[in-house]
């Protein structure tokens, strides 16, 4: 068994925010996704069913969606990857995978996922994100998705960012 709340939880991908110059909020993720807080690393740990993840916690209390689609926008971007899947984690809420990587929400609040499979149409240094084309699954108690693939019954709602916001404006 291996769990994390947390900056614990923060790490458990395979892509990690490091933090390594503070916490990034959501609206310094859009402005800018190359500022100076926008710090990722990969490889941290390599657990097979959270390839091509990054979490995130805290989720919708400290409003991190827009952070959750730059730290995706710039894992394509970057190319580290050619697909990215995103686990924004709310308090008071776990998501327990198995070995064979189905995954299980428990708890009072919501995990949600974020599918990037396709690159943002801006994303560079000192000029807002735009990016159109990642998928947002909210996930509550008892629902499921599979790892690292990202296959759930949720249905997606399409999420995307222009001009330094996120539309839809409140996606939680």
């Amino acid at each position: 068994v291996l769990g994390g709340t947390s900056a614990g939880c923060a790490v458990l991908g395979q892509f990690i925010f490091s933090a390594e110059n503070g916490s990034v909020y959501s609206d310094e993720a859009l402005t800018d996704p190359y500022n100076p807080y926008m710090t990722l690393e990969q490889d941290f740990l390599a657990l097979a069913p959270l390839q091509g993840v990054i979490t995130d916690t805290h989720f919708g209390a400290r409003d991190r969606m827009g952070r959750l689609l730059g730290f995706l926008a710039r894992i394509l971007q970057d190319g580290w990857a050619t697909r990215a899947l995103g686990l924004g984690v709310d308090e008071g809420t776990a998501l327990v995978v198995d070995p064979a990587g189905l995954g299980t929400v428990l708890g009072s609040g919501s995990v949600y996922l974020l599918v990037a499979d396709t690159p943002p149409s801006q994303c560079q240094s000192g000029l807002p994100l735009a990016y159109s084309g990642p998928t947002l699954h909210r996930l509550s108690a008892g629902d499921t998705v599979t790892l690292p693939s990202g296959a759930t019954s949720v249905t997606g709602t399409p999420l995307s960012a222009s001009g330094g916001a996120l539309s839809p404006a409140d996606p939680y």
